[in-house]
C-alpha cells in the first residue's frame, strides 16, 4: 500500500493493479486536496479500508487475486462500511457490470478513460463536499 499523507483531506483509497493509472488517478485526486492512498490488489484494498478508514473508495474491477466485484461484495458485508461510498472505475462499461455493481452495492460507475481526461471528476468530487450522502445512482459517465 502506498499512502501520501495530507491532514485534516478526505482520505480516499484508489485500489488498482495498473500503476500508470493508479499514479494519474492520485494526481488527478490530490488537485482536489484529497488525501490518497493505493492498494495494488482486492486483498490489499481491503485491508487498507479497514487499517485507512477512506472517506471514498475508487476501484477497478479486474485485479489481482480478489476482483473489484468481491472488493465491494466483501467491504458491504463488514460492519460499519455500509454506507462508504465506492466508486468503480473501469473500462468494462457493460450492462451487466453496472447492474452487478448496483446490485452488489457499489454507490458510482465511471468508465475510467473520462476520469483519467479529468471528465468524470465532477462525480467524484461529490463524495469528498462535507455532508454528502453517497447516493445509489449508476451509471456510466458521459
Amino acid at each position: 500500500m502506498t499512502k501520501r499523507t495530507r491532514p485534516g483531506k478526505k482520505k480516499v483509497l484508489i485500489i488498482e493493479d495498473d500503476l500508470d493509472v493508479s499514479n494519474i488517478l492520485t494526481v488527478l485526486l490530490e488537485g482536489l486536496e484529497a488525501q490518497v492512498f493505493t492498494a495494488a490488489d482486492g486483498h490489499a484494498g481491503v485491508a487498507a479500508t479497514l487499517k485507512e478508514k477512506p472517506d471514498l473508495i475508487l476501484v477497478d474491477l479486474h485485479l489481482p487475486g480478489m476482483n473489484g466485484l468481491e472488493v465491494i461484495r466483501t467491504l458491504r458485508a463488514t460492519p460499519g462500511l455500509g454506507s462508504l461510498p465506492i466508486i468503480v472505475i473501469t473500462g468494462n462499461s457493460t450492462v451487466e457490470y453496472i447492474r452487478e455493481t448496483a446490485r452488489l452495492g457499489a454507490t458510482d460507475f465511471l468508465v475510467k478513460a473520462n476520469v483519467l481526461s479529468g471528465a468524470g471528476l465532477q462525480r467524484i468530487q461529490k463524495y469528498l463536499q462535507p455532508k454528502v450522502r453517497a447516493s445509489k445512482k449508476i451509471g456510466p459517465s458521459r
